[in-house]
């Protein structure tokens, strides 16, 4: 089993190498998610993998880096699309957390 994870992160790292070397928004090649903050009202996600959970002061994400934890109060999801989502409320903190 930790032959695999290894294999995954060398892999990982080798697609990042060919990304930066190319000019191409890692984002976009790597399946990276992409966050848009607009101050402490609005934030934007692109290429999440789904919602973990949801309350008012904590919405939690999957992506391809790990898990992303949005904090706040009176957090909505005002729109939830397969690949992106809206949020609005007061957002105070993003963290990540890794396997």
């Amino acid at each position: 089993m930790c032959g695999v994870i290894f294999l995954k992160k060398r892999i990982v790292k080798l697609k990042r190498r060919i990304v930066e070397s190319m000019d191409f928004p890692a984002e976009a090649a790597l399946g990276l998610a992409r966050i848009q903050l607009l101050g402490q009202e609005k934030m934007y996600v692109e290429n999440h993998r789904g919602v973990l959970a949801y309350r008012a002061d904590c919405i939690r994400l999957k992506a391809e880096e790990g898990v992303l934890r949005i904090e706040g109060e009176s957090m909505t999801l005002c729109e939830l699309r397969r690949d992106r989502l809206y949020i609005s409320g007061r957002i105070s903190g993003l963290f990540y957390e890794t396997p």
